[in-house]
Formats: C-alpha cells, structure tokens, sequence
C-alpha cells in the first residue's frame, strides 16, 4: 500500500528514530524532477590496473585463480586467507602417492619394490620331553631310567629312532641344531643325527661312560634338502636311553632396524641373520641364533669393523665380522637389549633403563658401571648418538647422558607428563636434529637446545588423514620419513624438513606414498645398492620388507635411475577467492604439463560441496598446456582433484601448474541520486500548501539525522527500501518551480537489504 504521504509529497525518508518526512524533488536544469536510480557496480570504479596481470583484471569481467606452486606443503584447507596469503598459496589440501615437493612441478610418488623376507615353518619335537609313548618311530618310552620327568625313550631293538618335523624345502641353506641327552653303557653307540633327505650329519659319540651326557649336532641344510628328520642312533648292542630334546632351527619374526656392514646390508628376522642379495630383490640367510635378535650396531675396535648382535639381557650377544664368522661374548656384562654406537664407544641396554658403556665390547675387553636412565616404571624405547652424547628416548621423555656426572638426565621434564608405551620408538637423528615421538600422536623435534612440535596434524587442522601418529622415522640427506598409521593397512610415508618459504623458514610436510602393510616395526634408509631407500618392515613376520625409491635430486624426474608409481591423486584447496558466499560462474580448466599423452594423463575432477562429492571434468592429455571448459556451473567455491594415471616408470605425468578462470556473480547494488528542496512555504503536489511546521529548519534537521544511518527511503513509485544515506552536495540554487533561491540537498542511497 502506498503511503499517504505521496500524496503530497515526491518522497519520504523514514530515519532511524522512527520519525517520517515527506520532501519534495527540484527539477534539473533540463526540466524533469532531479530523481535517478542505478545499479552499482560492487567494484570501484578506478579499480587498479598497473602491469598486466591476473591480478589486476577486473573479476567481475573475469577471475583467474593461478596456482603456480606446490611446494609449501599439504594442509591447505583456502587457497587464498587473508593470513599468511603469499604461503597459502603455495600449499595443496592433501594427496595420495602424489610427489609435490619439487618447486614447480607435481608427479606420482616413488614406486615401491616388495623385498622378500625368508620364511620358515613352525617346528615342533612331539614328545621331546619323553613322557609320551607317541612322536617318536622306532623305540619306546622307559621308566628302567630318566634325565628328567618319569620316562625316557629306549632305543634297543632296531638301528634307531627317528621323528621327521618337515617335509618341505623350507630350510634349504640354513642351520639347524639338535640336542638332546643320552644315557649308554658302550663306546660308539650312542648318537644323535640331521638328515636333510641328501646327507646325515651325526654328533660325537656318547663316551659310554653310563652317566646322562648331552649330545649336540649342527648341520647345514643341503641346497637340494627335501626334510628335517631326527635321529637317535644306537650303533651296537647296547641298549641305549634317551631324554629332553631340543632344536634350533630359524624361526620367524618381525625385521629390527637395518645396519650397513662391510659394503653391505644386514637386517634380523626373529633369531635369524639376513643379507640384502646383490639384486636387492631378497633377504639371504646368514645364521641361525640360540635367541631372538634385538639389536644390531656396527662399531670399530683397534681398526677393524664388527657387528654386534643383541640377544636379549638373559643371553650373551655374539660379534662378528666382515667374514661372517661369529663369536660368543664371554665378558661378565656381555647380554643385551639394545646397542647403540656413540663415537668410539658402545653403549649397551638392559631394559628398562639400566646402560654400560665399553671402548672395547669384545672377548679380552670390559663394560664399565652400571649407569640407570630416569625411572624403572618407563622403558627406554631407542638410542641415539646426538652430538656425540648417548640420548635415550624413554617412554617419559628424552634424557642425555652426561659424562662428568656419569648421569643421565632429563632434556625437557615437561614431556614427562605424556608418557606413552611408544614413546621414542623408530626416533633418528636428521640435520642436527633428534626426532621422535610422545603422548598419543605428538612429534617433536630437539634442535639447538629448543623443543619444537611438528606433529603433522598441526600443519593440517581440519583434515582427518593427518590426525594419525608417526609410528617409525628415517632420514635420507634432504628430507625426514615418518610413517603415520591410519589404521591396519592403511600407512602413509611423510616427508618433512624446514624449508625458507615466502620469507621465512617454515616445517613443512608432504604425503609421497601410502602402503598397505599391516603396519611398522622399523624404518631406515640406507644406499648399499648405489643409491639411496627408504626400508620399511613390518610387524608381521610373514610380510615382506618394502623398499622406497629415493630421488637423488630435488626434482625426480631429472634421476635417471629414479622409479614412479604409475597412479596417484592430488586434492586442491578450496577456491573461493575470498569472497565466500558470492557465487562465481566458473569457466575454464587451464593446465600446464609435462610429458602427457592419451596413456599418461590427468583426469581432473572439480566439486562445489566442498568436496563431498566429484565430478569429473575431463582427461588432461596434451603438454606442454591444455584447457577445458565448464558448463553452467555456478557455485560460491570449487575444489579440484587431480587423479594421475601414468604408464611408465621412468616417465610420469607432470602438472607444472594451473589456472581456474571464473566470473565473479556479485549482486548489483541499487543507488538512488535525487536533489531535493529545502526553504519554508513550499509548494507540495497540487498545489497543497505545507504544514506550518514544515519550515527550513525542520527540513535541515530532518536530513541531518539521516546523514550517514541506514533507515527507509519510499520512493517516487511509493516503494520502501532500506538504504545508507549520504549527502553529496547542499548548495543554494535558484529553484526553476519557485522561482527564488532556496537550498538544495544532492542525496545518494545505497540500498542495503
């Protein structure tokens, strides 16, 4: 319904008090009444257009949204935020076995290569124990005489007894041990023996003495054995009795960290030692020991090089050296959980936190004293050479060994009150830094004295792929490795450094690769094939060791011997060009490539749900550029994945960088430009003479109030709207309907709703 007041009145201006006043309009020079709406640009008008550049175009004309770089880093939720925006533009959101870590240039992650691991069946001597009247073919049990329990086993009629454990190849080029005590009255007739289905191998005769003796033979499996049979001989007439057997054969088990010995690699498999084969494609039997392995270290003594093999603190360790041969550690101390080398000395570990250090840790040397680590209640996880001082990472914290105290102590208390049963687990040494983890899923760094974390999922705040602990770190010369685990089978390898960005130095992170092991018990990194890996074992024995490609240049594709995995996805922040809830029309996909083909492409996909959902756009396969085409999308922002599909190795597909192209939808703003007539005795629509209160004065106060509110224009046609009103101009003018001089007022009001 029109306002009353339009009927005497051209307009009316309601303020923001709530009070009403009709005014009346002066005519132009022209003649028509001095009244104009438009619709405003939301843009100035002296919008800056310096040197030409996507910056500087009108993006009501046309937007361009560049991403050039990728190297900042993942965890890029906006391209474009008001805070830090010279670094957020050169970051992604996430990826998947996609590389972005070269300036310029983003390809598939390395390819990974499966490195067999030797697997051995479970065996088991039925009735070792004797006690049985089964297992055994070929004598029988006895209670005429015993070494332990009730009964032994006699061998009396026959040559022998035998029990065969397996029937498989399995153990071909292995070592296997049998012991067991015999009880004989004669010389020559008591023995034990290995037939590998090739060859026997017997132990010494019992000495015939009629005392319990143990007897022991080691045979090294035949390249072509077919079984595992266990004999027990009886070489006369003599009667021969038999009790408590027991077998060392290799037994399986999760990898511990690899070491470079003698130009070469060695890792352990529950009690066995393996070598990496020249073709770096299998791990190679070395030896069977009495015990589980628990650590490897490598450590010079008076010029020549050994490799020290913990067993656990309830068995001696062995040494050995470049010829494979071993020794057994007779020294007073010579058990251990763990070694670590540090300078000229080797420190060894009785968990939880009791330590002994030696110069010279072989038969003929000594340890020193017993040095304990913080509390009993929290194991010591990993052992680092840091500085050349011995640093333990413990459940509770970091702690350094201080040689004129002989103490350790504490490097940062606070990491005390997160303690964690993982805590320190697979920690290194990087760049003159010491990195490892504590609490649930923080990673830390110790550098120059200062703590800092870099957990990944502070660099990705929104992003759930990253809220995951790191659970092993390695290093090659340019970048940290941290293995996050988001659940079984699902891993992911991380790279991270400090790296000089956008005018500072700043930690970065980037996900290379994700594996489908079951998870990981070490990680290392070592070069014994000429070039450098990334080895990753897992904690399931029956799996194989993983082994990562590692550039030896920033940019991986100018490395010759460099291998890529052949599929990968990239996911971009979200563009909305920092206007949010404006929509935009967006148009074209423009990319810029290396090395695509109809084979070797990108398929690029875009969402406007904020990547909920994809679509896909179109298949990127022609370099060095290419640009495709949007139709009737409109949406207030867009995100983009970019899918790799490779078909080659050596040659992946390269996105060097690209451009969105949109128009910005902003809303057009209604102006209403209108001069009106401020004098006492005026003269309102026909002909109705004003209200006495209707005088100069209350005109002037009337627009005083309005300057700079928002209140209610109704305008010429008697519609309201809400506006912000400004004064341009007030000036005394001759008034063409008057026909005397009165004052003018030139108002503009933008609607604001």
């Amino acid at each position: 319904m029109v306002d009353s007041l339009l009927d005497k009145y051209d307009i009316y201006y309601t303020n923001n008090a709530a009070a009403k006043l009709g005014f009346m309009l002066a005519r132009s020079s022209s003649g028509p009444k001095a009244w104009m709406r438009a619709d405003s640009s939301p843009l100035p008008d002296n919008y800056p257009s310096s040197d030409i550049s996507y910056a500087n175009l009108s993006p009501d004309v046309q937007k361009v949204i560049s991403q050039r770089f990728l190297h900042g880093g993942l965890g890029a939720l906006e391209f474009e935020i008001e805070d830090d925006a010279s670094y957020q533009i050169l970051r992604y959101l996430k990826s998947q076995n996609i590389d972005c870590r070269c300036r310029g240039k983003a390809y598939p992650g390395p390819k990974i290569i499966s490195v067999t691991v030797p697997q051995y069946p479970a065996i088991t001597i039925v009735n070792a124990n004797c006690e049985l009247t089964t297992g055994w073919t070929g004598g029988a049990r006895s209670a005429a005489q015993k070494y332990s329990g009730t009964y032994s086993w006699l061998v009396s009629a026959g040559a022998s007894a035998y029990q065969t454990l397996d029937s498989s190849v399995s153990f071909r080029g292995t070592k296997v041990t049998f012991k067991m005590w015999a009880m004989a009255g004669n010389v020559s007739t008591a023995r034990i023996g290995i037939h590998d289905g090739v060859t026997p191998s017997y132990s010494s005769y019992h000495t015939g003495g009629g005392g319990w003796e143990q007897l022991s033979v080691t045979k090294t499996m035949g390249v072509a054995a077919t079984e595992l049979t266990l004999y027990l001989m009886r070489d006369t007439a003599i009667d021969v009795y038999y009790d408590d057997a027991e077998i060392l054969v290799p037994i399986n088990g999760a990898p511990i960290r690899g070491v470079d010995f003698n130009s070469l690699q060695y890792i352990a498999f529950g009690n066995v030692l393996a070598k990496l084969n020249g073709a770096g494609t299998a791990y190679t039997y070395v030896d069977t020991l009495p015990a589980t392995i628990t650590s490897l270290a490598v450590m010079a003594v008076s010029g020549a090089d050994y490799l020290f093999i913990g067993q656990g603190k309830a068995n001696f360790y062995y040494y050995m050296v470049a010829a494979e041969t071993f020794t057994l550690s007779n020294l007073a101390d010579g058990k251990a959980d763990k070694f670590c080398t540090v300078g000229t000395s080797l420190w060894r570990l009785y968990l939880p936190n009791n330590l002994r250090v030696a110069t010279n840790p072989l038969n003929g040397g000594s340890w020193g004293a017993a040095v304990t680590c913080g509390e009993a209640a929290y194991n010591v996880n990993d052992m680092w050479d840091y500085g050349g001082i011995l640093w333990c990472l413990k459940e509770d914290g970091a702690y350094y060994y201080n040689s004129t105290d002989t103490a350790f102590y504490s490097a940062f208390p606070e990491l005390t009150t997160i303690t964690n049963e993982d805590a320190g687990k697979n920690s290194t040494v990087f760049r003159g830094g010491l990195y490892f983890r504590m609490g649930n899923q923080q990673e830390w760094e110790i550098k120059g004295g200062v703590l800092t974390e870099i957990t990944p999922s502070l660099f990705s705040q929104g992003i759930a792929d990253y809220a995951y602990p790191c659970v092993a770190r390695a290093h090659d010369e340019s970048w940290l490795y941290a293995i996050i685990k988001r659940g079984s089978a699902d891993l992911a390898v991380m790279a991270g450094r400090w790296e000089y960005i956008a005018g500072r130095t700043r930690w970065i992170w980037h996900e290379i690769r994700s594996i489908n092991l079951t998870d990981v018990s070490t990680a290392f990194v070592s070069s014994v094939e000429g070039r450098p890996y990334l080895y990753l074992g897992s904690t399931v024995s029956t799996e194989n060791v993983y082994k990562v490609y590692l550039p030896v240049t920033n940019d991986a594709t100018a490395d010759a011997d460099y291998r890529f995995y052949t599929a990968g996805s990239l996911w971009t922040p979200r563009y909305a060009s920092l206007l949010y809830a404006t929509d935009k029309r967006w148009q074209q996909l423009y990319v810029n490539s290396e090395s695509l083909t109809a084979t070797n492409y990108i398929t690029a996909n875009y969402s406007i749900d904020d990547g909920a959902t994809f679509t896909a756009l179109a298949d990127i396969d022609t370099s060095p550029e290419q640009t495709k085409s949007f139709t009737n999308i409109e949406s207030t922002m867009m995100n983009l994945k970019l899918d790799f599909v490779g078909d080659s190795e050596t040659v992946p597909p390269v996105l060097n960088y690209h451009n969105l192209k949109c128009l910005i939808l902003m809303d057009a703003i209604a102006k209403f430009t209108h001069t009106i007539k401020c004098d006492k005795g005026l003269r309102l629509k026909n002909n109705i003479m004003p209200p006495t209160a209707y005088t100069y004065s209350a005109i002037r106060a009337f627009i005083d109030t309005l300057r700079d509110t928002v209140c209610t224009l109704g305008d010429v046609s008697g519609i309201e709207h809400t506006v912000r009103v400004r004064v341009l101009k007030e000036e005394e003018v001759f008034d063409q309907d008057e026909k005397r001089p009165m004052l003018h007022y030139t108002l503009e009001s933008m609607k604001v709703l």
